[in-house]
């Protein structure tokens, strides 16, 4: 019984742990549809209802994860830099005092683009609904952008129509604009110091867009983003213990507290074998009760 429960405890363990756990329902629709349209029926239906019921999750949770605060500025993989063509200017700025002035503006620019974003996801909803079986083949066959692609070709147009406005109002109501036009005039009225033009409106249009869509595919359609360090942990965590393992059984281990680790284990396998199951720490032990009471009077 004792084993049966470590047994059990640990699969459940590496069950909430490892991505493919969660990664097991795309995989099955992508196996599944990989002769969609080539024969009629329930499997047809339930693939293409199974696929679009997928991507209305996954497209929802990208919208709602960047409409919150902080949802672009928090997150490094989508948050939006100082332009490309204005980046020697947001350097020297902060090398002379005015390096606020250009932390304001970059925050400025992901404040816009969060307010803007919940507007997607009507936009999404109805690109799901258009999805023909066609469609619904070129995702599930084709690589790791073909979702990314389906959604940029129905709905990119329509996202920077209904984006531009409200990020260009939104800039104007959290002071994009005043901190671009404030960090600019400090720029400008440094000695030799000139600047090229930019259309501020489009680029956090566009930067937004790309965003939004990086977290449909990395995050609604992939793993959370918090999987692959969690899953890097747990590699890490099982080597180090699988390492310790072999250390008890064949290395001599004669110093302090590794040397009762040694000791502990070994006294599992030849002297009671259905108790002293930890192999870093007695503590699991005394949790399951198969830690025995009489362990100081062993030897």
């Amino acid at each position: 019984m004792k084993r049966s429960l470590y047994l059990i405890t640990s699969l459940v363990l590496v069950m909430v742990l490892v991505p493919s756990a969660y990664a097991g329902f795309m995989d099955d629709l992508i196996k599944k549809g990989a002769g969609l349209g080539q024969k009629s029926g329930p499997d047809n239906d339930q693939i293409i209802a199974g696929l679009k019921e997928a991507l209305s999750i996954g497209t929802g949770n990208a919208v709602t994860a960047t409409s919150k605060t902080n949802g672009y500025f928090g997150n490094q993989s989508i948050k939006i830099p100082m332009p490309e063509k204005i980046r020697r200017i947001g350097d020297v700025l902060g090398k002379v005092g005015y390096q606020k002035e250009v932390d304001d503006f970059v925050l400025s620019m992901n404040r816009a683009a969060e307010n803007a974003a919940p507007r997607a996801k009507s936009i999404f909803v109805d690109a799901i609904h258009q999805m023909t079986v066609e469609d619904a083949r070129k995702i599930l066959d084709g690589g790791d952008t073909a979702a990314t692609e389906y959604f940029k070709g129905k709905t990119s147009g329509k996202l920077y129509e209904a984006f531009q406005p409200i990020v260009s109002s939104s800039m104007n109501d959290v002071g994009t604009t005043r901190s671009y036009k404030e960090m600019m005039g400090k720029y400008t009225a440094l000695p030799f110091a000139s600047a090229e033009s930019l259309d501020l409106d489009r680029y956090v249009t566009n930067k937004s867009l790309d965003g939004l869509f990086y977290l449909v595919v990395a995050v609604a359609l992939g793993s959370p983003l918090w999987v692959a360090p969690v899953f890097a942990g747990f590699i890490t965590g099982y080597l180090a213990y699988d390492m310790l393992h072999y250390s008890e059984h064949h290395l001599s281990m004669k110093w302090g507290f590794l040397k009762y680790l040694k000791r502990y284990h070994l006294l599992h396998h030849f002297r009671t074998p259905d108790d002293r199951f930890g192999i870093s720490s007695p503590l699991w032990d005394q949790i399951f009760g198969t830690l025995p009471k009489e362990t100081t009077k062993e030897s």
